[in-house]
């Protein structure tokens, strides 16, 4: 069944699953060869046939790929039979250079795998299967269901065959569609290069929208929803049209001419070129629409829009959670965006030595440790980016990115070069610190002491981190738990900072620098800690012992904090400090003046990390 509506974009925004990228090579993504696939399915037989021509374009010789499950009925160039070989799992045929464009005709067939509805998410990413029942199919590109040409994208058009109550699509633009006692027969085309086709179909109710975008672009929107999830589809097309919107205006127009949601009978979350493959009861959660939704919107600009180099990065999971997931959070506030800093620093402070891997390294999520580091690592790297260059430079970057990039593979030294353009400023210190090596600072708070002054005090921390450093600039924060000053911040990359500022209070503050926790969750044992009384100055001192003041504190966080101010009340100072980048120093004293009226008696002034218990 398909419903249809008509409607302008209105707003809304964000949030997070996984995606399904684009594979590209070279600079520019070009349409050398060309796909032409008619493809039957009868999901209850479980059986595929596919028919059609593979167009390969004037040049070098190609290989084409089929996995093994399939049968080749016919693979010849100009009415000869390629010879068949074979390489691990799949059957190749081998198509020799020529100055001419060749076409070579294919017909295939094969029975799928069954579906199994009872997977795990954990079970989709790691075992892809094209796999068919009446109640879903999908074939991913990764399967090589269809022939493939090793090394060389293609754009296709694909027209779909399915029986009474069958609905289905592939990425692309719908060119035409019939319904009905015959069957359902629907034809896309994809015009860009792209390494495979993913294919998906079931026992589908269609709910279509267009909506109009800047400049009167219409955009068609779909759910391809099972009738159980029906009366989900107006509230999902209503925020994917928002999300378009948004993203339209913020980055730059939206590269295609339709978006879909459809539903799986597998806990799936993949993002494709014009749609998202999400499981039908992650559909059912009610916080998908403002979480999870926007992310793979998103990914319609980065990493299918603007395509990563995977040889040198995937910058496309961490780019687009900093700008869905991390974003939602912090529309609703600091508080929450602070709360998934933490996390991600909770998590990258547990992640083993193994796991640790630079972000050049980074190419898909594949377990939990890969996402620590590709997704999460890399987001707070953007949102590093963004406090250092600033929040109109770096949205500028992002549209000159866009610009320069659509439909062509891009490294992060292409990001680097846009938000370099945007900002006027160098950043290949930066970038080649933060995606090339592998870590992160571990800061401690090695000295602090106070001398009095005319009008209050002097406080002295000293912060070190071991070699080889970071550059990095430390926003550091002292409370005792009234009023409030603005926020301090030193230049980055300078070896020390001087801070001078009548201050009152804040709340800590470390988690806008992406770190090593000092401390285990939950555990205090083991942070570093000075105490100062009035007058006097005490070593360094480690804290965990029962007893100890600091030890019977908790943070209203679940990570680490920076911890100050405690007993009586005291003022708070907040200092900032930059590491140069191997500074063989690693040793700075930051002063802050205390401009607070005296109090008879000046309890504690403790500087440290601490943890909940």
């Amino acid at each position: 069944m398909i419903s249809r509506a008509r409607r302008r974009a209105g707003g809304l925004w964000l949030a997070a699953l996984a995606t399904v990228a684009l594979i590209a090579t070279g600079t520019a993504v070009a349409a050398p060869a060309r796909f032409d696939f008619t493809i039957t399915i009868d999901p209850v037989a479980r059986t595929l046939l596919g028919e059609g021509s593979i167009t390969l374009p004037p040049g070098k010789a190609a290989t084409l790929s089929l996995a093994s499950g399939f049968v080749a009925e016919t693979m010849q160039l100009e009415g000869r039979t390629l010879p068949l070989g074979t390489a691990a799992d799949r059957q190749t045929w081998r198509v020799g250079a020529s100055t001419d464009a060749r076409v070579v005709s294919v017909r295939w067939s094969g029975t799928l795998a069954a579906l199994d509805a009872t997977m795990q998410h954990r079970d989709t990413l790691g075992d892809l299967r094209a796999a068919s029942s009446a109640g879903g199919t999908f074939l991913p590109a990764a399967t090589n269901w269809h022939p493939m040409i090793d090394a060389m994208p293609a754009s296709y058009r694909v027209t779909l065959l399915l029986p009474p109550g069958q609905r289905g699509l592939v990425p692309g633009r719908l060119l035409a569609e019939t319904d009905d006692t015959s069957g359902y027969r629907a034809a896309f085309e994809f015009a860009q290069a792209i390494d495979g086709i993913d294919l998906m179909a079931g026992p589908y109710r269609i709910d279509e929208r267009v909506i109009t975008l800047a400049g009167d672009r219409s955009v068609r929107l779909r759910t391809y929803f099972t009738q159980a999830l029906a009366d989900l589809a107006p509230g999902y097309l209503d925020s994917v049209a928002g999300y378009l919107a948004q993203y339209d205006d913020r980055i730059g127009a939206y590269p295609y001419t339709e978006f879909s949601v459809v539903s799986s009978p597998t806990p799936t979350g993949f993002g494709m070129p014009t749609l998202t493959y999400l499981g039908a009861d992650v559909l059912r959660l009610p916080f998908i629409r403002t979480t999870s939704l926007g992310h793979e919107v998103l990914h319609n600009w980065w990493g299918n829009g603007v395509f990563p180099d995977h040889a040198s990065g995937n910058w496309s999971e961490g780019l687009t959670t900093f700008m869905a997931d991390y974003e939602y959070q912090r529309r609703e506030g600091e508080a929450p965006a602070r709360a998934m800093r933490l996390a991600w620093l909770r998590d990258f402070s547990a992640l083993p030595a193994a796991g640790d891997t630079p972000l050049a390294a980074f190419t898909s999520r594949t377990h939990g440790a890969s996402q620590i580091v590709g997704y999460n690592k890399a987001a707070m790297v953007f949102s590093m980016l963004r406090d250092l260059i600033g929040e109109a430079a770096f949205d500028q970057g992002l549209r000159t990115f866009w610009s320069a990039q659509r439909f062509r593979v891009a490294s992060w030294d292409d990001l680097r070069q846009a938000f370099e353009q945007a900002s006027n400023r160098d950043l290949a210190p930066f970038f080649a610190q933060w995606i090339k090596r592998p870590g992160a600072p571990t800061l401690h708070i090695a000295e602090a002491r106070r001398e009095p002054t005319g009008k209050g005090w002097r406080v002295q921390v000293r912060i070190v981190q071991p070699l080889p450093s970071f550059a990095v600039s430390v926003a550091l924060r002292i409370r005792n738990g009234s009023g409030n000053i603005p926020q301090l911040q030193s230049d980055y990359g300078t070896p020390e900072q001087h801070l001078w500022q009548e201050i009152l209070a804040l709340p800590p503050r470390l988690d806008n620098v992406f770190h090593h926790l000092n401390c285990e969750i939950g555990e205090p044992q083991g942070s570093t800690q000075v105490t100062l009384r009035q007058g006097s100055q005490r070593p360094l001192r480690r804290f965990g012992g029962e007893g100890h003041m600091l030890g019977r504190i908790s943070s209203p966080h679940h990570g680490c904090s920076l911890i100050t101010g405690l007993g009586r009340p005291v003022e708070l100072l907040q200092v900032a400090v930059n590491f140069a980048l191997h500074d063989p120093g690693l040793q700075h004293d930051v002063v802050e003046s205390l401009g607070f009226r005296p109090v008879p008696r000046l309890a504690d002034v403790s500087v440290g990390f601490a943890c909940p218990r």
